[in-house]
């Protein structure tokens, strides 16, 4: 509860930076929260791809996704299929 507390803050200081948002999507997937947890890895995958596009050299979270264990809950459910494609 204080470390999802602490993302959530972490994600209005710095609202334009995906990756706090990613790790409290993160989170929310280990705690089994699948629904507030594709909102927020959606709108860091977005973040992530519009940053992207502006710096070739960003981190690639949707690339991220495809091995972060945090997620493993979240692999089979086609919301999830849609926001993190194989390769």
């Amino acid at each position: 509860v204080k470390l999802e507390t602490t993302l959530k803050k972490m994600v209005g200081l710095a609202p334009d930076q995906p990756e706090p948002r990613y790790d409290l999507g993160a989170l929310q997937a280990i705690v089994g929260n699948q629904t507030e947890a594709l909102q927020n890895l959606k709108l860091a995958l977005d973040m992530s791809a519009r940053r992207l596009a502006k710096d070739a050299k960003a981190r690639d979270l949707v690339d991220a996704a495809r091995t972060d264990n945090r997620l493993d809950r979240l692999r089979t459910l086609p919301e999830f299929q849609k926001l993190v494609p194989p390769k």
